[in-house]
């Protein structure tokens, strides 16, 4: 199956060259199989999913142990992958040390969910965050999903004033 899959994944990463897609956006996101059998021990089966979004196509799949396995998970994954020009995208789960340094090492970026799970780097941010400055790029969407308005605001800046930021 491992053979199988890389040759997939070599298969799509040929196509999206030859459409002349040259930059990406991945999404790593873990899953547990529900309404199935499968187990693995006791515990449902968790699969961590890469999806491009760019070709909304399939990039790769591991099948992980248990839902706190996604963390050593991903840097396997992602290993499988071509990384350059593409930015890969994860939730506050997957926003670890880790991860970043995989991605960056095969030539990738990434856009990392940050939540209060991250200490005072969250606190950090939040206030250098809270107003836009000369310098940053800013931008906001609205849009009505399931009932709900989301409205996600995105602001760009130099990670240059963060204390840990080799972390």
């Amino acid at each position: 199956p491992e053979d199988f899959e890389s040759s997939i994944i070599r298969w799509l990463e040929k196509l999206r060259e030859k459409n002349g897609h040259h930059q990406r956006v991945i999404a790593l996101d873990g899953k547990a199989l529900r309404g199935f059998s499968w187990k693995v021990g006791e515990q449902k089966l968790h699969i961590l999913n890469a999806w491009d979004c760019t070709e909304q196509k399939f990039a790769g799949q591991l099948s992980i142990d248990s839902k706190t396995n996604e963390i050593s998970a991903a840097p396997k994954l992602l290993k499988k992958l071509h990384l350059e020009k593409t930015v890969i995208t994860v939730d506050a789960m997957m926003t670890q040390t880790e991860i970043a340094a995989a991605i960056i090492d095969q030539g990738g970026e990434y856009f990392m969910a940050l939540k209060g799970n991250q200490g005072g780097l969250f606190e950090d941010v939040q206030l250098y965050f809270s107003d836009v400055e000369l310098g940053m790029s800013s931008w906001r969407t609205l849009e009505k999903n399931r009932g709900k308005v989301e409205v996600r605001k995105g602001t760009k800046a130099k990670a240059s004033w963060i204390e840990q930021k080799k972390k």
